[in-house]
């Protein structure tokens, strides 16, 4: 197997790109460093302090501070990419596969994306920024293109994307999409067979209006309804037409529902053992 680290230029993003501005909250300038230095570090706590509060109320994320250490589940659909392609290459199939893993700190500070803003997607898409906790959609749509420039003919994301895919199916399956029906028998069949149960929801072309923005081909957030739904009909702007299917493993991924004793707690692998047996099914391995 063969993993090579790709940075944005190299990539060609530009530094426009969806996801260069979801990664570029960092630290206080050189001066203000120095001014911290000498105010024993008070400059940049009140910093840190105050622009916490402007991602809070601004992102309106409704975070419970007594869960965030559980966010580290949202790098869990790249660790399943990065699981299942382990798998796939020692088992070396007949098959070309790619993973794709955007990795990409979204954090706070004087550089960070703001609500408002307008920014440019790799494909050449502008992207106005409603919701900067509706970031990971950013990354991923920049992660498209660079499959797609670098020949992929189907497509499969995996991704923590939306709370909304709780209320939608719960911590039981993941919430998906696709936009070919061919392609999502193979990913349906590769589900049952592996255990890792995904719900198709509908794509509905009335849905479509919702993801425009007044100052952008379109915009990340806030469609007012079906949240799930529209979190993947974004992505699939940034599909190049290919079959692709869209696994939200935001409730599959991480059981915190402490009376579903049924369902396995915590951490789950989710989508590691569905794009494990889809890989298997497309290169026509028997077993």
């Amino acid at each position: 197997m063969k993993i090579t680290l790709v940075s944005a230029p190299a990539a060609g993003l530009s530094a426009d790109a969806l996801a260069i501005p979801v990664a570029t909250g960092q630290r206080l300038g050189p001066a203000a460093q120095e001014l911290d230095r000498a105010m024993g570090g008070v400059l940049g706590e009140m910093v840190a302090n105050a622009v916490g509060t402007f991602e809070r109320r601004s992102r309106q994320t409704g975070k419970n501070p007594e869960h965030m250490s559980q966010m580290k589940s949202d790098m869990a659909g790249a660790a399943a990419v990065l699981s299942a392609i382990d798998v796939i290459a020692s088992r070396k199939l007949p098959l070309d596969v790619m993973a794709v893993v955007a990795a990409a700190e979204n954090m706070p500070g004087p550089p960070a994306q703001r609500p408002g803003d307008v920014i440019v997607s790799a494909d050449g898409k502008t992207v106005e920024v409603v919701n900067t906790d509706a970031e990971g959609r950013l990354v991923l749509a920049d992660a498209l293109t660079h499959a797609l420039r670098n020949r992929a003919t189907h497509l499969m994301d995996l991704a923590t994307l939306t709370g909304s895919a709780t209320i939608a199916v719960g911590h039981a399956a993941s919430a998906s999409v696709s936009n070919d029906d061919a392609f999502w028998t193979l990913v349906e069949q590769a589900s049952r067979e592996a255990g890792d149960r995904v719900w198709r929801l509908p794509i509905y072309a009335d849905y479509r209006i919702l993801l425009r923005s007044q100052i952008a081909d379109l915009r990340n957030a806030e469609y007012g309804e079906a949240g799930t739904i529209m979190g993947g009909m974004f992505i699939a702007e940034f599909a190049g037409a290919k079959p692709w299917a869209h696994i939200d493993i935001a409730a599959a991924a991480w059981n915190t529902n402490l009376e579903l004793t049924t369902v396995l707690r915590g951490p789950s692998g989710a989508g590691t053992r569905l794009c494990i047996e889809l890989a298997e099914l497309m290169a026509g391995v028997e077993r």
